[in-house]
């Protein structure tokens, strides 16, 4: 934080590098797991949102479940290379309540399909705002989530986790680039864990492309994903913590 009045920083273990420390202003503490006793997401409420097509001959439904602000320009070329060697390649987001922040991310999107001589009204749907249930509803009616770089998804894929959607993601440095990685971490899973930008791109395609693999990466989300709910490991190493340092 920088603040002269905080004096600890409690962290994630899972979510954090060697020497992570050096991060930080305060005092830092690591905590088992991923620092929450997360409850299981009522996703068997789902409804499907109105805005989901019916599905096209060939069609893999990408979905970033983020606001559209934590997409960053740096990135926005991974929609097109994928979509490149996959035609049938469709990329779902959620429309920010920002009608100008919006446009803004589909001119970029426009500028990043035209590159590669694409064009990005095919590839690329805008859902509205959604219920917490429609948003259930549409990870679902997806095939893949595609986690955003360098401030990636925790509550989101804790969510997508729930409802057996496997998860690219590209972790960086900082905490709060490793949160899906984290995530994976604890069910135990790695093959949709990309160690750069082309590896993630070619994780994607392959999902995308080998119905063999789709199939199992979502199959060992459904087995592992109890391992993410209701952990009361970092609850008692916190109240452990608590003790020792009041």
């Amino acid at each position: 934080s920088g603040l002269d009045c905080m004096d600890w920083f409690l962290s994630s273990d899972l979510m954090e590098i060697q020497g992570a420390e050096a991060h930080y202003s305060e005092r830092f503490q690591r905590l088992p797991g991923l620092l929450s006793s997360y409850p299981p997401p009522p996703v068997e409420n789902a409804v499907t949102p109105a805005s989901v097509p019916a599905r096209e001959p060939g069609e893999v439904r990408y979905i970033s479940l983020q606001s559209l602000y934590k997409l960053l320009p740096a990135y926005d070329s991974v929609f097109p290379q994928i979509a490149s060697r996959l035609p049938e390649a469709r990329f779902w987001f959620i429309a920010e309540s920002s009608a100008a922040v919006t446009a803004t991310f589909q001119a970029r999107l426009q500028r990043s399909f035209a590159e590669l001589k694409l064009d990005w009204r095919k590839h690329c749907l805008f859902h509205p705002r959604l219920s917490q249930q429609e948003f259930f509803g549409l990870a679902k009616a997806a095939d893949v989530v595609l986690d955003s770089m360098a401030w990636s998804g925790n509550n989101s894929s804790m969510e997508a986790s729930a409802c057996d959607r496997p998860i690219v993601t590209l972790p960086g440095v900082m905490m709060r680039s490793r949160h899906c990685l984290a995530i994976c971490s604890k069910m135990g899973l790695s093959d949709t864990v990309a160690d750069s930008l082309d590896d993630y791109i070619a994780i994607a395609v392959r999902l995308g492309k080998d119905p063999a693999f789709h199939h199992q990466c979502v199959q060992a989300v459904r087995a592992n994903k109890h391992k993410l709910y209701n952990d009361q490991e970092p609850i008692r190493a916190f109240e452990d913590w608590l003790e020792e340092v009041t």
